[in-house]
Parts: C-alpha cells; sequence; structure tokens
C-alpha cells in the first residue's frame, strides 16, 4: 500500500475492533433468508465516528484539495460476507480530514428491528469511518481491498463530499433498503451519478446482460449448499429476468469493474481540473491481497440431488403404502406421519414464499 494512495494514517495491522460497537452491519445479503439475515446481524461494524463539520466544503476548492478514493472489499468466510462491499473515501486536506463513507449500517437495538426484519423493510443507515480501522477489520478477517482513485474534477469532488454530509444529517441517513435496488453499493452508484449528471445510468442502464439476479446471488453463495437452494428457492422466477449493468452494481465488485470501464467524454473528465477526455476511475490498486480465492466466475452447475431425493421420497412413501395396504400397523403410522410431515413441511414453504412475495 502506498502512502499516496490510502494516506500515512492507514496502516496494514495493529487495530483492534470493539465486538460490543452498537452499529452493525450486512454486505450485500439478499434478506429474504431470515435465518442468515439474523445471523448476520451479529456481525458488527467499524467503529464509526461523526465528522466535524466541514465548514470550508462551501467555499471554492483548491486545485488540489480533495482526493477521492472508491474502495471495493472482495469476499469473505461468512455468508453475509459472500456480496462484499465497498465505500467511497474522501480526503480533504484543507482540513486534514479523511473518512470512509459507508451506507451499509443498521442499528440491531432499534426497538422496532424485529418487526422490520421480518415485514423486510429493514432501516439501514450511512456513515463515516475511520479508513484505518476500517481497513484493519478486512485484514484481519483476511479479505481482499481493491482502491481506485476517482478522478473527479475539484468542482465535483466538493460536491461530493457536500453530498455525502448533508446524507449524514439525523433527518437524511437512514433508508429503507431492498436486497437488489436500494443497497450498500447502489447508493454508492447513486452518490457518485449525482454528481456526474446522470453519466452513470445513461451508460449503464440501457445495457441489458444476460445475467440475472439469481444468477449473481448462486455465484456468490455457492459454497454453501442450504444458503445457495434457500435463496434461490425465494427468488422465484422473478429472480431469473436479465438484469441491465445499471441493476448488476448491486455488487461491488461488479460496481468497480464497470465504472473502470467508464470514459467521461471531452469537457468532462476529471484529472484534478476541468477539460479533456479520460478514464473516470485510476488503475486499480490492491491495499490488502487476502489468501482466499477470487469471486467465482459463474453460478454452480445444475445438480440431481433434489431430484434423487424427490424419487427417494416418492419412492419410500409409495412402499410403505403397499405394506399399509397389506395390513402392517406400523406402515399406516409410518404413511400417515409421512403425509402429516409432509404437509407441514409444505404449508411452512408456501407462507415463506408469500411473505417474500409481499415483502419484495
Amino acid at each position: 500500500m502506498t502512502r499516496g494512495l490510502a494516506g500515512s494514517r492507514i496502516k496494514r495491522c495493529g487495530l483492534v475492533l470493539a465486538a460490543s460497537h452498537p452499529r452493525l452491519r450486512i454486505h450485500m445479503l439478499p434478506a429474504l433468508s431470515l435465518v442468515l439475515g439474523m445471523v448476520a446481524a451479529m456481525h458488527p461494524d467499524p467503529a464509526q465516528q461523526p465528522p466535524p463539520g466541514n465548514a470550508e466544503a462551501a467555499s471554492a476548492p483548491s486545485e488540489d484539495r480533495y482526493e477521492i478514493f472508491l474502495w471495493t472489499v472482495d469476499q469473505g468466510d461468512h455468508v453475509w460476507e459472500r456480496f462484499g462491499h465497498n465505500a467511497i473515501l474522501i480526503r480533504d486536506r484543507a482540513t486534514g480530514q479523511e473518512l470512509a463513507w459507508n451506507w451499509g449500517l443498521f442499528d440491531f437495538n432499534d426497538a422496532d428491528f424485529l418487526s422490520r426484519f421480518l415485514r423486510g423493510s429493514m432501516l439501514y443507515s450511512m456513515g463515516p469511518a475511520d479508513p484505518g480501522a476500517l481497513l484493519n477489520s478486512y485484514v484481519s478477517a483476511d479479505r481482499t481491498v481493491y482502491a481506485n482513485r476517482i478522478l473527479l474534477t475539484q468542482e465535483e469532488a466538493a460536491e461530493l463530499d457536500s453530498r455525502v454530509r448533508r446524507n449524514f444529517l439525523p433527518e437524511n441517513r437512514n433508508y429503507l433498503y431492498h436486497y437488489f435496488r436500494d443497497n450498500c453499493s447502489t447508493r454508492v452508484r447513486d452518490a457518485l451519478d449525482g454528481v456526474l449528471g446522470g453519466l452513470l445510468r445513461e451508460t449503464f442502464e440501457s445495457r441489458t446482460t444476460p445475467e440475472s439476479y439469481r444468477w449473481h446471488t448462486r455465484r456468490l453463495v455457492q459454497e454453501t449448499l442450504w444458503i445457495d437452494q434457500g435463496l434461490s428457492f425465494l427468488l422465484g422466477t422473478r429472480g431469473d429476468l436479465p438484469r441491465s449493468e445499471w441493476e448488476a452494481m448491486f455488487v461491488p465488485m461488479e460496481l468497480m469493474r464497470l465504472l473502470e470501464e467508464v470514459d467521461r467524454p471531452s469537457g468532462n473528465s476529471g484529472t484534478g481540473g476541468p477539460g479533456g477526455a479520460g478514464p473516470l476511475l485510476a488503475p486499480r490498486e490492491v491495499l490488502f491481497q487476502g489468501s482466499r480465492p477470487p469471486a467465482p466466475a459463474g453460478p454452480p452447475a445444475f445438480s440431481a440431488l433434489w431430484l434423487v431425493l424427490g424419487v427417494g421420497l416418492g419412492g419410500a412413501l409409495a412402499g410403505l403404502g403397499r405394506l399399509a395396504g397389506r395390513g402392517r400397523g406400523w406402515a399406516r403410522w409410518a404413511v400417515g406421519l409421512g403425509v402429516a410431515g409432509w404437509g407441514l413441511f409444505s404449508a411452512a414453504l408456501g407462507g415463506i414464499l408469500v411473505m417474500a412475495w409481499f415483502t419484495d
């Protein structure tokens, strides 16, 4: 890691985060899975710090006042870390302040947390973190962290700083989280799009991909079979619609990859000042390289597991039915219990599907 990229205050190791911190985070989890979400809610987020006032932000920025970075965090070991995470780091040389802004926070201690969670209307929040603490938390979790400098003009950088600070006001910081359409990565996308005059939406919204929400979800959680199958079940056919590149940015790694393709038109390039065509992001740099392999390139192949289980269960019930027809009392009990159990199981799955439908 270079001093110029992340600042002199960022160290690779040495800072221990308090596990009892009240701010908690879920990384891009499609929260249709209630059990998974409850486990994820127990994962602590690096300590936030409310930023001091930045009165100078309203004044005309100097030529090199601001440096802006996109931080992207790759997968971790836990299921709730499989989708990755991201943040916008803003360095203000005039004030000496350096903050990493993150839209993936919620408070487990909120009075209505459980009821909102069960209704699928999670209230998320945004706020700043110390970059050193944030980086160290990912180093300790052995998660790869990338940084791209965002090549904004100083005027655009000042506007972005002002936007995120307004967003952090108590009346603005909370938002109704949606697992694909409004999450911590899409909020980063939208903040950048706002200062770029809609350039990102104009570029990516019309570019349809063959990938769906199911494709991305299964690709990222495939290492855990029950999560893979459970989320796939809950998504239903709505999860199979092709999505645009704009929508695919709900995955932080996709957001980084697509933004690296953006070339700004002449007269709208951020190279520290206005004018000239050029890329939106500087080349990707690695702040920390984890030891885990990269995220899978695609979802798992078709498996005959459920076909085999279904045929086996059906065959077992059919065999018990034949035995029950021959007067075997224990077989009748077994058939009765099997049918009753299957009915309860199917009713529970149906109830979950109905709840998932109304919480979409």
